[in-house]
C-alpha cells in the first residue's frame, strides 16, 4: 500500500515537533535523537528534523512514552493548542479553534455572515484597545515605520496575544476567506499578529528559528 501523501502541515508539524524534543530533552542532534529514542522508533530522525518523512503512529506513541506532552505538539499544535486545524482543517472544524476564544458564543456560528461579523466586532475588542482606534494606520514618520495598531498595542504590553488567540485569528481569517466576507478586518488583524508572532514570545523561539514561522 502507497504511503499517505505528505502536505506542507505534515512537515511543519514534524519539525515543530522534533524541535519541541530537542528543546524538551536538551538535545543538539538527529543522532543524539535516534540514541536517546533507540529501537522503538523507526529511526528516521535526520528525516524528522527536516520533515522529509513523518513519524509512524507506532513512533509517535513510543516518544510519548518516554517524553509526555509530545503527541499533542504533533497532532494538534505547540502546546496542545490546535493550530495545526487552524491552518489547515475543513470549514466545520475551524469553529472548535474559535470556541476555544469565546466558548460562550457557539451560536454565533448559525447566524451566516451576521455571526462572522459579531465574531470580527469580538476579537476587534479582544486586540484592539479602545484607545488604538484612532492609529489602525499608525506611522511613525520620523522613523519611516508603518505599524499595525493591534501589533502596536501588543509591543506596549496593552494587549496579551497567547497561542490559543493566534489559532482563532488564523482559523477566523480562513472562515472569512472561505466565503468572501469581513476580508478586510480579518486581514488586519491576522497581519498585527504575524508581527507579533516574529517577536518570538508567543511560541518558543527555537521553534521560531526551526521553521521560520511558528
Amino acid at each position: 500500500m502507497a504511503r499517505p501523501r505528505r502536505t506542507e502541515i505534515d512537515r511543519l508539524r514534524t519539525v515543530v515537533w522534533f524541535e519541541w524534543l530537542r528543546e524538551r530533552l536538551g538535545l543538539a542532534t538527529a543522532y543524539e535523537m535516534d540514541d536517546f529514542f533507540g529501537s522503538g522508533t523507526d529511526r528516521n530522525w535526520y528525516k524528522y528534523r527536516s520533515g522529509t518523512r513523518v513519524p509512524t503512529h507506532a513512533t509517535l506513541a513510543a516518544v510519548e512514552k518516554r517524553c509526555a506532552g509530545s503527541r499533542a505538539v504533533f497532532d494538534l499544535g505547540p502546546g496542545g493548542v490546535m493550530l495545526w486545524a487552524a491552518l489547515a482543517a475543513p470549514h466545520a472544524k475551524l469553529w472548535e479553534v474559535i470556541d476555544v476564544i469565546f466558548p460562550e458564543q457557539k451560536e454565533w456560528r448559525n447566524r451566516g455572515l451576521l455571526g462572522i461579523q459579531e465574531y470580527a466586532i469580538h476579537f476587534e475588542r479582544k486586540l484592539l484597545p479602545e484607545n488604538y482606534k484612532a492609529e489602525i494606520d499608525y506611522i511613525a514618520h520620523s522613523k519611516g515605520e508603518q505599524r499595525n495598531a493591534v501589533y502596536l498595542a501588543y509591543s506596549r504590553g496593552e494587549v496579551k496575544i497567547t497561542p490559543e488567540v493566534v489559532a482563532g485569528v488564523i482559523a477566523f481569517w480562513r472562515l472569512c476567506s472561505l466565503v468572501i466576507f469581513n476580508m478586510l478586518s480579518a486581514d488586519y488583524l491576522l497581519s498585527g499578529m504575524m508581527h507579533a508572532l516574529y517577536d518570538g514570545q508567543i511560541f518558543a523561539p527555537k521553534l521560531i528559528s526551526a521553521y521560520g514561522v511558528i
